[in-house]
């Protein structure tokens, strides 16, 4: 699953376990500092939990230890990416402590608030066989 932005689907993949492999773009971060410096009040970034129990990095964790790779804009408006490295520091270690060190990326991108194709695709085919990717018996 390639998620840009939308929470509902970041959750669904971290409690749907047919999701074998997902990219987050443009929307993973330290929910504090994303809720706090937003006069803005999105559904979808303030849910109930989300500065406590269900963190982004506890959301990722539910995800572990399928691939997971998180896209974060170095001039993302909406969130930045300071805390998009913070949090998927912690992520990355938690992959790290269970040995799929290689299920994790966190890459961060010269943009605004946005996905970055060529990094996604790249991720996906490293986690799928080549006939999964369309080169042969389809998904």
């Amino acid at each position: 699953m390639v998620v840009f932005c939308p929470a509902g689907l970041f959750l669904t993949t971290a409690l749907e376990p047919r999701i074998r492999c997902a990219v987050v773009s443009a929307y993973f971060s330290d929910r504090d500092t994303v809720l706090n410096d937003h006069e803005i009040d999105f559904l979808d970034w303030r849910f109930p939990y989300s500065t406590s129990v269900l963190r982004d990095e506890n959301i990722a964790a539910l995800i572990c230890p399928r691939p997971l790779q998180i896209q974060s804009g170095t001039q993302d408006q909406l969130f930045p990416a300071a805390g998009g490295r913070e949090t998927a520091a912690k992520t990355g270690n938690l992959y790290d402590k269970l040995g799929v060190k290689t299920n994790f990326s966190y890459y961060e991108f010269t943009g605004r608030h946005d996905f970055e194709g060529t990094a996604a695709w790249s991720f996906l085919e490293q986690h799928f066989a080549p006939q999964e990717i369309g080169g042969g018996s389809g998904i």
